[in-house]
This record gives C-alpha cells, structure tokens and sequence, in this order.
C-alpha cells in the first residue's frame, strides 16, 4: 500500500527487518523518513543516484 504503514520500533538492541515487494507497474526507490542509517546512503534519495529502485515483481 502507499504510503506504507508507519513502524514503530524501541531502541536499544532490537532488529527489524522489513521486506518489500513491488507490485507496481515501474519501478520504486524507497525514502525512511525517521530512520537513521549510519554509513548507509543506499536506502535513501532517488533511484540510479543513491539506491537501485526496487524493480517490479521483486523484493
């Protein structure tokens, strides 16, 4: 669904793991707003610049 559900998580050691799966007919990027991701860029900003889009049918 779009826009996707809202996670709310605690810190301090857990982990989450949130698969995607585009149904859509192109391709997605995905921006996580909120979400820190220390020396990672690659889940955040416009596809083929920072992240590979997600493309249709995968996860």
């Amino acid at each position: 669904m779009y826009p996707g559900p809202t996670l709310y998580v605690r810190e301090g050691g857990n982990r989450v793991i949130v698969n995607v799966t585009n149904y859509a007919r192109y391709n997605m990027s995905i921006h996580w707003h909120g979400l820190k991701q220390y020396r990672n860029g690659w889940a955040d900003g416009p596809a083929y610049i920072t992240q590979y889009p997600i493309q249709t049918g995968n996860s």
